[in-house]
């Protein structure tokens, strides 16, 4: 180029810069929005010669990160992949160096230690010019101008100082208008608390008066805007209690208090109980008094319902009969009524709010208050501590002045544990006498039924002597019939006077018949090949049901063993007792020759066993006599009811 034609060019750009540069000034002044004045600084940046791609990054105060904020004409692959970068990349690193960047693209994108595929795809943008020119303000990088270049593989001298005139005219823009943005927030976030602050908000000039006041206080209290201005502090307070108000305000400005207790006065009169704290601060350029009054009135209803409830729960605790004890997680003594001290009167010295079961319960363990604590003190403490932890089951402890206390414990839902202590004394005594009594009358019966037992026995006896004398066939047999049946009833005052319960015992049927058949076989089995099986394990009858059914077996057994069998055969006789559902049942059953077909068992009185049989199961049992149809033999079944 001739040197006049380049000495045209180069003037030509220094006056197209100075134009640049007084549009973005006149323009950069007038702006008050930070995205107006990036705009307006990107449309400078595209007028330079060799610029057709810009972009601008801006450093986020709160972490450092680099970020773009607005750009032109830049390729999307490029937005998506460079739009941020965090305070530790290279990228980052570099602009904090504070130090322009004018580079060939290829040059840059091989620094950045790229695949090859990754170059290769960001080459076809067609930039060839990179350039990076930190933005400052005050030594520290606020942002970054990112221009490229498709025309050229470098910029010119002119291009690189138009960048960093523009970034220098642009750094002192953007603080000025992030200052007024970040002032602007936090005067709306400030009128926004102030707002809808719910406590009461007042501002007071330096004599008291107040100068300012937020909606709850014109809401609440009552009076208008003009009215408040035309008021001090003192003012919304009781009128016999301003002077004392003055006093703590005056107390906490000293500060010798933090709060005052006063409550606010509404305009009709009624009072808000309030807490209040004041501080010295800035209002318009003036120094003022802020006072924050919160309302309090739910909090102390809160407090009083509490402590009534408190007083009731400690009343009626103390009311209570038992001695009661409250122990927190931590198995601290939280809560205890007066019975409780009382029943361990040795211990009162240490029943406290605080102090630890564990500690009380050595206490009185080394006062001797538990006898059976005595020589074997640490197995018997970690007994009871392991008792009390577990807190899921009742004892009874005995206490040195003889008296007895049942311990029942529980745990609550936060671990404490809700201990009562009852004094069963007089219950232990009444238990000592009723086993006494218990005793003794189990001795008198046990007396009853030998006596009985021995008085039926020489009645049988008799019986017995009476059918040796007498020559009468047919009357030996009434006598002996009579001996079984009362040998049946004589065994059961036998087996109760063996138990241990006496007539409150039941009897085990199993041994009963046993006995039973072993006496009937000694009477009316002589000679006879006759097999006897008793299945009646398990089962066990009251005294009057056992005599019943002895005296049906009796009978039914007696008649088997007479008249069932009448060869050298082996004879049979089962006897098989059930109960389920509460309903005994009885079977007793023969192989012999069975009954006659024309006999009648329901209705025949010719046989007294046979209507004693009916008359016991339906009058004495309540229940039912069946004859059960067999091949062979007879087979009756006794069902009764509990």
């Amino acid at each position: 180029m001739p040197q006049k034609a380049k000495k045209r060019s180069i003037k030509s750009n220094e006056e197209n810069l100075l134009i640049i540069q007084r549009d973005l000034g006149i323009a950069l002044g007038n702006a008050s929005e930070l995205q107006t004045a990036l705009n307006i600084c990107l449309e400078a940046l595209l007028k330079i010669n060799d610029i057709d791609c810009a972009g601008i990054y801006l450093i986020n105060p709160d972490n450092q990160d680099l970020y773009l904020a607005e750009f032109r004409n830049l390729p999307d692959w490029f937005i998506k992949l460079g739009s941020y970068y965090e305070k530790d990349s290279l990228q980052v690193k570099l602009i904090m160096q504070q130090k322009p960047i004018f580079s060939s693209y290829s040059k840059i994108l091989h620094s950045l230690e790229l695949e090859y595929e990754q170059i290769a795809e960001k080459q076809k943008s067609g930039i060839k010019a990179l350039a990076l020119m930190p933005i400052i303000d005050q030594k520290s990088v606020i942002g970054v101008l990112n221009v490229a270049s498709k025309g050229s593989d470098d910029f010119q001298e002119f291009t690189k100082y138009a960048l960093e005139s523009i970034a220098f005219q642009i750094a002192g823009v953007l603080t000025r208008i992030q200052a007024n943005e970040a002032l602007q927030e936090s005067q709306s976030n400030l009128k926004a608390l102030f707002d809808n602050l719910n406590d009461f908000l007042f501002v007071l000039d330096d004599t008291g008066k107040i100068i300012e006041f937020n909606p709850v206080v014109k809401r609440r209290l009552g009076y208008s805007e003009n009215e408040l201005l035309n008021m001090t502090a003192l003012d919304v307070h009781p009128p016999d209690m301003r002077n004392e108000a003055g006093r703590i305000i005056s107390d906490m400005l000293a500060g010798k208090t933090n709060n005052c207790p006063i409550p606010l006065l509404t305009k009709d009169g009624k009072q808000i109980q309030v807490e209040t704290v004041v501080t010295l601060g800035m209002w318009n350029h003036k120094n003022a008094i802020f006072g924050i009054s919160r309302d309090i009135t739910q909090r102390l209803e809160m407090e009083r319902a509490r402590q009534l409830s408190e007083d009731r729960l400690a009343a009626a605790i103390e009311a209570i009969d038992e001695g009661f004890a409250l122990y927190d997680a931590q198995d601290r003594l939280t809560m205890f009524n007066a019975k409780y001290v009382e029943l361990y009167k040795d211990s009162a010295k240490v029943i406290f709010i605080g102090n630890s079961f564990e500690d009380m319960l050595w206490y009185g363990v080394k006062h001797g208050q538990y006898p059976e604590a005595v020589g074997r003190e640490e197995e018997w403490v970690a007994k009871r501590l392991s008792e009390h932890k577990a807190a899921g089951s009742s004892h009874e402890q005995k206490l040195k002045d003889g008296r007895w206390v049942k311990i029942a414990e529980r745990k609550t839902n936060d671990g404490s544990v809700v201990g009562f202590r009852v004094d069963i004394t007089d219950l232990k005594k009444s238990e000592e006498i009723a086993k006494k009594a218990l005793k003794e009358k189990e001795t008198l019966l046990r007396e009853i039924h030998h006596r009985v037992k021995n008085n039926m026995q020489v009645i049988s006896s008799l019986l017995s002597l009476q059918a040796n004398k007498s020559n009468n066939h047919n009357t030996i047999k009434a006598l002996e019939q009579a001996e079984s049946r009362i040998h049946s009833m004589t065994l059961v005052h036998e087996i109760l006077y063996q138990s241990e319960g006496g007539l409150l015992a039941k009897i085990d049927f199993q041994l009963y018949l046993e006995r039973l058949l072993h006496n009937l076989f000694n009477l009316f089995a002589e000679n006879k090949n006759i097999a006897v099986k008793i299945d009646a394990a398990n089962i066990t009858l009251r005294m009057d049901q056992a005599i019943s059914c002895g005296l049906v077996v009796t009978e039914l057994v007696s008649n088997s063993l007479k008249y069932a069998f009448r060869d050298d055969k082996l004879g049979v006789i089962n006897i098989d007792s059930k109960f389920s559902e509460n309903r005994y049942k009885l079977c007793i059953y023969d192989n012999g020759w069975g009954l006659p077909e024309c006999f009648d068992w329901q209705t025949s009185n010719k046989t007294l066993g046979l209507r004693l049989v009916r008359e016991l199961v339906q009058g004495q049992l309540e229940g039912k006599l069946t004859l059960v149809k067999h091949n062979k033999g007879v087979c009756w079944l006794v069902e009764w009811s509990v």
